[in-house]
């Protein structure tokens, strides 16, 4: 005689379950908010710790100086690194800085220490950054 297979969840009772990305476990470890840096899961975090996406790779210095003329933030990292690795901590810019910045001439590559050099653009719910790679000169503020 064969054993009746208990009935497993329905997918209503699924439906009820938290997600991964709603459990604890999403926000602790290598997976905790990491404000102004990226966490060992490498996600991004703006300073205010509100996780950021990679949305365009690679644009222009023109179109990062637009960007930030319509209210993008700016962080830099000098080493080419991408901001994720080793000891490298991305730099925010400072709302003065920004200021001058929004009504200054574009970055351009600089091309001084032979760093990997490019712009990206990253956002989240509430904002949009303007990343800085290696060798970039804009303004007084990244020289």
């Amino acid at each position: 005689m064969s054993k009746r297979k208990q009935p497993g969840p329905t997918f209503a009772d699924l439906v009820k379950e938290p997600t991964w990305s709603q459990s604890e476990s999403s926000r602790t470890g290598q997976h905790a908010p990491r404000p102004g840096r990226f966490n060992g899961a490498d996600q991004f975090f703006d300073p205010s710790g509100s996780r950021l996406k990679l949305v365009a790779e690679s644009i222009t210095e023109e179109e990062a100086q637009r960007l930030l003329e319509d209210g993008a933030a700016l962080v830099s990292e000098a080493c080419g690194c991408g901001g994720n690795y080793g000891g490298c901590t991305p730099v925010w810019a400072t709302e003065k800085q920004l200021h001058e910045l929004r009504s200054g001439p574009p970055p351009r590559f600089a091309d001084r220490h032979g760093a990997p050099t490019w712009l990206d653009v990253w956002a989240g719910d509430q904002s949009s950054v303007v990343f800085a790679h290696g060798d970039v000169s804009w303004g007084n503020t990244l020289e």
